[in-house]
Formats: C-alpha cells, sequence, structure tokens
C-alpha cells in the first residue's frame, strides 16, 4: 500500500520553480545549444539529485513516485514534466506558442492548487508527488 504524503507548501514549490527557471534563463544566453541543455534538464530535473531538481533541494522539497514510495527517478522525471517541455518548446513557436504554452502552465497550476494533495497533470502521469522532505506523513 502506498504512503500518504502531506502536500507542500504552495509558495516553496513555486520559489523552487523559480530557481530552476533562472537557471534555464542562464542557459538560454547559449545559442542554440542552452536551449536544448535546458529543455533536457526540465525532462530529468526530478530525477538527478535523487528526487530533487536543484530549486527543490534548495528549498527541501523531493519528488516521489507513490507507488514505489521511493525518490523519483529518471524516467519519472520525464513524465511528470513532459508537460512542461512542450511548454518550453512552443515558447520558440511566435504567436501561437506564445499562446499555448501559458495555457498549458495554467493548467498545470490549476491542477496544482485544486487537488489535495498538490498533484498536476504531470504527476499523474508519473505517479509522483512533491513533498517537503520534513513532513513526511504515514497512515
Amino acid at each position: 500500500m502506498a504512503e500518504e504524503y502531506i502536500k507542500a507548501d504552495l509558495g516553496l514549490r513555486f520559489l523552487a520553480a523559480l530557481i530552476d527557471s533562472a537557471l534555464c534563463i542562464v542557459l538560454y544566453t547559449i545559442p542554440i545549444l542552452g536551449w536544448i541543455i535546458g529543455a533536457i534538464y526540465i525532462l530529468l530535473r526530478d530525477g538527478l539529485f535523487g528526487g530533487e531538481s536543484l530549486g527543490k533541494k534548495v528549498l527541501g522539497l523531493k519528488v516521489i513516485h507513490l507507488e514505489k514510495n521511493q525518490n523519483a527517478n529518471l524516467l519519472d522525471s520525464i513524465l511528470r514534466n513532459l508537460t512542461l517541455v512542450v511548454a518550453y518548446i512552443l515558447i520558440l513557436i511566435p504567436v501561437i506558442g506564445w499562446i499555448i504554452a501559458p495555457i498549458i502552465i495554467i493548467i498545470e497550476a490549476l491542477f496544482v492548487l485544486s487537488d489535495e494533495t498538490g498533484i498536476r497533470f504531470g504527476d499523474r502521469l508519473a505517479k509522483t508527488q512533491v513533498i517537503e522532505k520534513a513532513l513526511v506523513r504515514q497512515e
């Protein structure tokens, strides 16, 4: 039976996302290669350091696989962040991409805000959840 985890603080999640986004913005300054590295980072970030992206590591968050009760691995991270990397790539397409990408991000945010455990669409695909490392509850 899977453990039940407490919803991570939304403010911490937002700040972690800002840190990860800042890293991608720095990468954007490298023509072409920066965009590719940024997309790869978005896909793999939650499986690189035991379920923690750079932003999550700094703020004490991690991504866990709900059924395995383990830190997210690279495959979990890819599944979880697939929708975000699609938005990231769409930003490159003038006008239509600039409209669709924010819609994807807003939909993901609405999932987080409306779900009792803070699970977004990407989490549903990967069967993952963001938690605060200090607040793990078992039932």
